[in-house]
């Protein structure tokens, strides 16, 4: 017999069976995004703005939070100052960085960011930052704390400094947060992101309505995927005595406990029944579920954040 201990009912859900995000009967009304803290976990309930993100102390002592929002947009906060980039000008900013590193001096480079007016066009390009050569590989960064800076301003703006290698923690945290993903299951809302010890996260709201969080490790992923590869063939090319077909439901053990994996109706359906559970077996603490319509997407952000683990030299998929 099936069992889901999930426990989806526990939610409130607005009219399209989503989580809902108000009107819980006895408590206070959640909005959609709780205030973020430095640990970037929920301090409410909902899901936080924040979806992965990144701490770097550089080699002159300076310290630096990268954070990934939902939106899209990304926060730099450098020694109490934090300016918050839309995703194009936060790239080019990285890409500035890398490009001036190439060079011993007499270079800079002004980056721009472009607003978009209450009428939806974009607005007059504003000065975001200014990243200069150092020599020796380093690169100076000054951020505008604030919009319409005139270039005499944000130049006499202190810089931040960038070694080579605070460059490439600064580029690698970059990278994890950019491959961070919060996808809409259906049920709900899910994030997906790499964690700071090799891990591989999702969150999501749990049945008390406040976020909650599982990680697995390398192997327990590797275990994972392979698990749902084999609900989705219907058979277990690794076991010669298994059935050819029919396989809806496989168990692993992971990191995190024993794990569930099920699958009902068709992958990627477009019917009421046709999701994919991933749950634990034996506590309700946390439990992702997907819709049919949602699969092809989930599995997608999943391969982006393997591709960046083993890119990184952690994950082995065939490691399990």
């Amino acid at each position: 017999m099936r069992t889901r201990i999930f426990r989806e009912s526990d939610v409130n859900r607005d009219p399209e069976g989503k989580f809902a995000r108000k009107g819980f009967a006895g408590a206070n009304s959640p909005t959609a995004d709780v205030p973020d803290s430095p640990s970037r976990h929920g301090t409410g309930r909902g899901m936080p703005s924040i979806v992965a993100g990144a701490d770097i102390r550089t080699r002159k002592g300076d310290e630096i939070a990268l954070d990934m929002h939902h939106d899209g947009t990304v926060t730099f906060a450098v020694n109490g100052t934090s300016v918050t980039h839309d995703k194009a000008t936060a790239s080019t900013l990285m890409e500035r960085i890398g490009e001036a590193s190439a060079y011993e001096e007499d270079f800079e480079a002004w980056v721009k960011s472009t607003p978009t007016g209450p009428d939806g066009r974009p607005g007059t390009p504003q000065l975001a930052a200014l990243v200069r050569a150092e020599g020796d590989g380093a690169v100076s960064v000054r951020l505008a704390p604030t919009p319409g800076m005139s270039a005499e301003a944000l130049r006499n703006t202190p810089p931040i400094n960038l070694s080579g290698d605070d460059q490439r923690k600064l580029g690698e945290g970059y990278d994890r947060a950019r491959a961070a993903t919060r996808l809409d299951t259906g049920p709900g809302e899910l994030d997906v992101f790499l964690g700071d010890g090799k891990t591989f996260g999702f969150r999501h709201v749990g049945n008390d309505g406040e976020p909650v969080e599982v990680e697995f490790n390398a192997r327990s992923m590797a275990r994972l995927q392979r698990a749902i590869n084999v609900v989705y063939e219907g058979f277990d090319e690794d076991d010669p005595d298994g059935p050819d077909d029919g396989v809806t439901e496989v168990d692993i053990n992971t990191n995190a406990g024993k794990v569930r994996v099920q699958l009902d109706g068709e992958w990627r359906g477009d019917g009421p029944g046709d999701r994919l559970w991933i749950l634990p077996a034996d506590h309700d603490n946390w439990g992702i579920v997907v819709s049919g319509n949602r699969q092809e997407a989930f599995g997608e952000a999943l391969e982006d954040l393997e591709l960046l683990a083993e890119g990184e030299g952690w994950y082995d998929p065939s490691n399990r």
